[in-house]
């Protein structure tokens, strides 16, 4: 059986099976991304309608750069099994919150340096909403 309390804010897991990335905390919304079993992401916040769902940001590489993503997942399906599992300190490396703020900088400024506008005005509010979330909170 899972406990809920198991998932907090900031920690790292990973998909264990094929889940949907949606834009908002109900299952009706639109999906943002496919993530794939092994997907690494970070928890930003758990569902305040669905204790079972929470909205969470993973990496995603286009060309050089590393643009982050967000959305919501599910955790725990009905019947209580865990979609998700801790990841490994041992196995993958864990990424604390201040090598992900370190990526995502770098990230930004690979962009900026390439003049990519898309990525801070174009369909990234992911970004801008990650970066007010992480040091303007």
């Amino acid at each position: 059986m899972t406990e809920l309390s198991e998932f907090v804010v900031g920690g790292r897991y990973e998909v264990k099976c094929h889940a949907m990335l949606r834009t908002g905390e109900g299952l009706e919304t639109e999906i943002v991304e496919q993530l794939a079993p092994g997907t690494s992401f970070t928890i930003l916040e758990l569902g305040s309608n669905d204790r079972r769902r929470a909205k969470v940001v993973i990496e995603i590489k286009s060309g050089h750069v590393t643009v982050p993503c967000s959305g919501w997942l599910t955790m725990v399906t009905a019947g209580n099994e865990a979609l998700i599992e801790k990841k490994s300190d041992l196995e993958h490396g864990s990424q604390s919150p201040g090598k992900l703020a370190s990526s995502m900088i770098k990230s930004l400024l690979e962009a900026a340096r390439d003049g990519n506008l898309d990525f801070f005005f174009g369909n990234n509010s992911d970004a801008r909403q990650y970066l007010s979330t992480t040091f303007f909170n």
